[in-house]
C-alpha cells in the first residue's frame, strides 16, 4: 500500500487490474476503495491458503507454489513489461 500512496500522481495510468480501476475512478482522490478492495483481496488469498494448510490438504505445496509462480510472473511484467 505504501507504492499506492507513494506514486498517487500515476496509480491511474499504472493499474492494469480492471476491477481496481473501476474502484480508482469511483473515488480518484483518496484511494479508499481501491486500498479497501486490494486488501480483502489479499486477506481472502491468505485465509484460504490457511485453511489449506490447517485442512491437511495434501496439495497446498502445490497452490502456494502456483501462487508464487504467478505473482512473480505479474511483477516482471509489471516492472519490465
Amino acid at each position: 500500500m505504501f507504492l499506492v500512496f507513494n506514486n498517487s500522481d500515476m496509480i491511474l495510468e499504472l493499474e492494469k487490474n480492471p476491477v481496481c480501476l473501476a474502484l480508482l475512478k469511483m473515488e480518484p482522490t483518496f484511494f479508499s476503495l481501491f486500498v479497501l478492495g486490494k486488501s480483502m483481496g489479499t486477506l481472502t488469498v491468505i485465509l484460504i491458503l490457511v485453511q489449506l494448510f490447517r485442512s491437511q490438504f495434501h496439495g497446498w505445496h502445490s497452490v502456494t507454489s502456483g501462487i508464487t509462480l504467478f505473482q512473480l510472473g505479474l511483477l516482471a511484467y509489471l516492472t519490465f513489461g
